[in-house]
């Protein structure tokens, strides 16, 4: 792919990175379908066994991916029944999407890519508490490429913005420390 890097600081001191969108696999934007004003159900999939399960949560375009992490396990997930009364830890396996407009911590300074970029890797871990709390254990990681290739990661710093329909694997085991 090509594309423009045009590197700027904002206002508030933070380095600017701007690349020319990435565009999605699969057909121009303009066949996307519009998404209606209901919620789709977040999980895809989820499968037991041994003590764990792996759920793929849909992110929507727009949504922030942490935000709608937690709000699964807050609202939609019901654990089974050898889970029930165990804190658990949640870890983001993989994810599959672009994201927009990541802040990133890049060695100490605070960088803004402004554009549509595609994940490479996500990562993060969740705790869910025995009575249902879930707080985000540390800032999500995150690599991801620009327009020409290029590869950058770190920790995110803020919302995490869905550029288009993200899906996130998560596993989630009994974890009582």
């Amino acid at each position: 792919m090509e594309g423009n890097v045009n590197i700027s600081l904002s206002s508030d001191g933070a380095l600017v990175v701007l690349a020319l969108p990435a565009q999605p696999r699969g057909g121009s934007s303009g066949s996307r379908q519009q998404s209606t004003t209901q919620p789709r159900a977040p999980v895809v999939g989820s499968n037991l066994a041994n003590n764990y399960i792996v759920d793929v949560i849909v992110v929507d375009a727009g949504e922030g991916v942490g935000e709608k992490i937690q709000y699964y396990f807050q609202v939609h997930r019901r654990f089974p029944s050898q889970f029930r009364g165990h804190s658990c830890l949640c870890v983001i396996l993989s994810a599959q999407g672009a994201i927009s407009g990541p802040r990133m911590n890049m060695r100490g300074a605070q960088v803004i890519f402004e554009g549509l970029y595609e994940i490479v890797r996500l990562s993060g871990f969740f705790f869910v508490s025995n009575n249902g709390q879930v707080q985000l254990s540390d800032s999500l990681k995150l690599t991801f490429r620009d327009p020409d290739g290029g590869v950058f990661g770190g920790p995110v710093i803020g919302s995490l913005i869905a550029a288009t329909p993200l899906q996130v694997a998560v596993l989630t085991f009994i974890h009582d420390a």
